[in-house]
């Protein structure tokens, strides 16, 4: 039997094996950004669902179902008014989607790990997936405290600039 073989072969076995894995991660990063589009549809939805805006003349009494979990109360606009600017003062939660593109490379500072950002995703290059940028902050920081990932982590704007994220401005489309 002759075992010869064409040494020429090889580097061409890793050019297909390695355009191979870079179909696949592209198929699967797609897949995360369509899963992520759903996901902040489904949300959408629910928002819209369960959102309820109620006008009330001033200095009348109005009846509220399941005021903090209460049974039926008469409570005045005053107090009404009270809860509702309130509520509407509390700190919002930031959508990471307001100040990120598909696309966008992060890196987390102190581990100096790089990802691409992707549909409310952050996916490294071999693959491993995140779904915040706290997750990220949390799974590669050795510090007992846990840093805000918005603190910690950079994208890249430009060529060569790297932009700490809690200074970003929110995206206008």
């Amino acid at each position: 039997m002759n075992s010869s073989y064409d040494p020429t072969e090889i580097p061409h076995l890793y050019e297909v094996i390695a355009s191979r894995d870079r179909y696949i991660v592209q198929v699967e990063l797609e897949l995360h950004r369509l899963r992520s589009i759903l996901t902040r549809r489904d949300q959408q939805i629910h928002e819209l669902t369960t959102t309820t805006t109620i006008t009330v003349p001033p200095n009348t009494s109005v009846a509220i179902e399941d005021f903090f979990s209460a049974p039926s109360s008469s409570v005045s606009t005053e107090v009404a008014t009270e809860t509702i600017v309130e509520t509407a003062s509390k700190k919002a939660k930031r959508k990471i989607s307001d100040y990120l593109v598909d696309g966008d490379v992060v890196k987390h500072k102190p581990s100096n790990t790089t990802f691409i950002y992707s549909g409310g995703t952050f996916v490294t290059e071999d693959g491993t997936l995140y779904n915040s940028l706290n997750e990220i902050s949390t799974k590669l920081t050795t510090k007992k405290i846990r840093p805000n990932g918005w603190d910690v982590c950079q994208v890249m704007r430009g060529e060569n600039t790297w932009i700490t994220i809690s200074k970003l401005e929110k995206l206008t489309i």
